[in-house]
């Protein structure tokens, strides 16, 4: 069986190259009852926005599920491998029955890569989460990358960056959940080489509303070395007070020693984060 191709934006993401469900195993279509269906533990969708859930459970109440949930049978109830935000909203409308496709029993490393290509398929995962769901992939079921790839009919660079999404900081991670920097402004921010610096050009990146452009251009010229005109005093006593004040406000903070004086300088990033570091100094 062959379903549909992705959108045009994951698309984009994985070099326009199609992802497909095949199956030559039988299924069967059938009606259960809502108390019959038990989750799937290795379900790659963390987050479920609760506003799409209620659209979704409205459109149900007016025209049925049009489209089954993906499970398998366990003992006797039905395990769900990929629908669970249509199960969601079927359970909100208080409906007793839910229409499944139940397909033989699959192995946790099979669920798992069903799930992600069902979930992609639909668009229903951020990068954090695919990241997370590659990553068990290739460390619990010791999968190459370029298994990984071809499993899920996707390019293996693509692979390889979505995993290292996981190297990035919580902040960072939650701003890409949050949808305030995209997959492209995630893998720019990746080159380069502190976390704090990370979380930096990120926060920057969202204040200013920086394009992924934007990103790539600032991070060029972050890796490149500058000329420098002052000398910074980089000893231990004068690192240590910069590490110090770099905690304390929790932004950028640059020390600088000149001939018989010296700067502080503090990083802010917008009106509100002025206002948070002004509070600290208070």
């Amino acid at each position: 069986m062959k379903t549909a191709a992705l959108g045009k934006g994951l698309k984009t993401l994985f070099s326009e190259q199609e992802v497909h469900l095949e199956s030559s195993e039988s299924t069967e279509t059938r009606i259960v009852s809502i108390t019959d269906i038990i989750l799937n533990k290795n379900q790659p969708r963390k987050l479920f926005n609760e506003q799409e859930i209620e659209e979704l459970k409205n459109s149900i109440i007016r025209h049925g599920l049009l489209t089954p949930i993906l499970v398998q049978k366990v003992d006797d109830k039905y395990q769900i491998i990929a629908g669970e935000r249509r199960y969601r909203a079927v359970k909100a409308a208080d409906l007793k029955e839910i229409l499944v496709r139940v397909i033989p029993p699959k192995t946790e490393e099979e669920i798992l890569e069903i799930s992600l290509i069902e979930n992609i398929q639909r668009q229903d995962l951020n990068a954090v989460e695919i990241g997370e769901a590659l990553y068990i992939l290739t460390k619990k079921y010791k999968l190459t990358h370029e298994k990984v790839a071809e499993a899920l009919s996707i390019n293996r660079v693509s692979v390889t960056n979505f995993i290292r999404l996981n190297e990035l900081p919580e902040e960072i991670k939650e701003s890409i959940r949050e949808k305030k920097i995209n997959f492209g402004a995630a893998k720019a921010i990746l080159r380069v080489e502190s976390d704090a610096d990370k979380i930096d050009v990120t926060r920057k990146a969202i204040a200013n509303k920086w394009s992924v452009r934007d990103i790539e251009e600032y991070v060029k010229k972050l890796k490149t070395p500058k000329v420098k005109t002052e000398k910074k005093v980089m000893d231990v006593f004068y690192k240590n007070i910069e590490d110090k004040l770099r905690v304390t406000f929790n932004t950028k903070v640059t020390l600088t020693k000149l001939k018989d004086k010296g700067r502080i300088e503090i990083e802010y990033y917008n009106d509100e984060d002025l206002e948070r570091i002004l509070g600290v100094i208070q």
